[in-house]
């Protein structure tokens, strides 16, 4: 793979390094090194721990020695290493290189091959798509006429009524409780040594969970409820062990550090003025009319939205290759599959069709606004993150939210998402956000 010293990126002080070739116009080839002081030290972990959970012939329980372990338990030890290291430091540290890098791609990248032994470093290979953009117009001559607002008689207050809400809720909230259920956490994880109690590498993967309220959460309220943000602690938590392995049962320890909380009881209008860089209560009272005002139950904030994606897709075309269209088909029933409707939706007789043409529209979608925000130089902050989250918080305020995030349940249990995955989202947002504010603005002076 060829690349300059500036495609390089190095995390935490070399335990990792991602090498991107982005030389050709259709492929870019990415390749995440883990070094083999971390792997070696997983590998150790694993062996160690692994002894409590064979029962060999002669031998008591967790006193199987290392060397049978080795003989007999190396190949599934591998493939448990393969699974646990993309999970805990590979996904997150390519989803940064790539938002570093302003690399643009069509759809997620894919996992081609992972070459792995305990006494060297660890080689995660993907590919990905780039697609070439023919711009009919370019985005900043074109211009956007808003729909009108409806005229019901109470919309207005309606408003009024949910920012009095807003702006009562968490009046009786102390912040010094710390985190509560149903906020959303951001929290850095590393791996430590079980008998040391010391970090076995200077890693520390970045997560954002929301704290559910089930009883099938209660693994997550033990680890999290109460606590504040800086609060560092230890934890062998059932739920990181089952989202870092599934493939091997372990007992790893965990320190993580809480590094930004986004409370559910408090008011989200704060969030709502910064997500939309609004400055005035007039402001805000304008925007919230876009999620009251419906017709034929589209809210008027939705007909904004299609309304510019669709002139965008229209002026700015790419041909998305049917590899990748159905890529996306198998994300997308994999996100069906997890929601309660899946069983009506699948009923339909067009329902493959639906979905086909689904997902060729959001790999055509997101294709543009990644490579506008690349051309305008958009990035995003722990603030803009932090309020894109809270309006995911309110059935209303989620209606504003068109790239949404990946269904973070299994079984109905929250599970964690890369903090990488929702920095892109969040990405996405921000920039439709400015898109449409410079295309209303032009179309309202015409």
């Amino acid at each position: 793979m060829h690349h300059k010293r500036s495609d390089i990126v190095e995390y935490q002080e070399c335990d990792l390094v991602c090498l991107i070739d982005g030389q050709s116009s259709h492929k870019c080839l990415a390749r995440v090194v883990v070094k083999k002081q971390l792997v070696q030290a997983l590998y150790k972990q694993a062996l160690d721990r692994h002894r409590f959970y064979v029962q060999a012939r002669g031998f008591a329980r967790g006193k199987t020695p290392v060397s049978y372990l080795e003989r007999t338990c190396r190949s599934n030890l591998i493939e448990h290493m393969k699974e646990f290291l993309l999970n805990h430091c590979v996904i997150n540290t390519l989803c940064q290189e790539l938002y570093q890098q302003h690399t643009v791609i069509a759809g997620d990248p894919q996992l081609t091959s992972i070459a792995i032994t305990p006494e060297s470093d660890a080689e995660f290979n993907f590919s990905c798509s780039r697609l070439p953009l023919t711009l009919k117009t370019h985005w900043r001559d074109l211009s956007l006429k808003a729909p009108a607002r409806r005229n019901y008689k109470d919309l207005d207050r309606q408003v009024e009524l949910f920012i009095q809400e807003e702006t009562a809720r968490g009046k009786g909230v102390d912040k010094k409780n710390g985190i509560s259920m149903s906020d959303w956490v951001l929290f850095s994880v590393s791996l430590i040594d079980h008998e040391m109690r010391t970090p076995l590498s200077s890693y520390k993967d970045k997560l954002w969970m929301k704290i559910g309220k089930e009883e099938i959460d209660r693994d997550a309220q033990l680890s999290f409820l109460n606590k504040k943000e800086q609060d560092l602690f230890i934890t062998d938590s059932t739920l990181l062990q089952n989202y870092f392995s599934k493939q091997l049962d372990t007992d790893y320890l965990f320190a993580l550090e809480i590094l930004a909380i986004v409370p559910h009881a408090t008011s989200t209008l704060e969030h709502f003025k910064h997500h939309f860089g609004l400055s005035s209560n007039l402001e805000v009272r304008r925007m919230l009319i876009e999620i009251f005002s419906h017709r034929h139950d589209i809210s008027l904030r939705r007909e904004t939205v299609e309304a510019t994606l669709k002139q965008l897709v229209k002026q700015i075309t790419s041909p998305i290759p049917s590899e990748l269209i159905r890529q996306q088909e198998a994300l997308l029933l994999r996100e069906i599959q997890r929601s309660s409707d899946y069983p009506v939706y699948r009923l339909q007789k067009d329902f493959r069709s639906k979905i086909s043409t689904l997902a060729a529209k959001q790999l055509h979608e997101t294709l543009i606004i990644d490579h506008i925000a690349h051309e305008e130089g958009i990035s995003v902050s722990q603030d803009d993150v932090n309020a894109y989250i809270a309006l995911l918080q309110r059935p209303r305020t989620k209606e504003f939210i068109y790239f949404d995030l990946p269904i973070a349940q299994m079984n109905g249990q929250e599970q964690p998402l890369p903090a990488g995955i929702i920095q892109q989202a969040c990405l996405r947002e921000k920039t439709l956000n400015k898109l449409i504010k410079m295309l209303s603005r032009k179309g309202s002076s015409r």
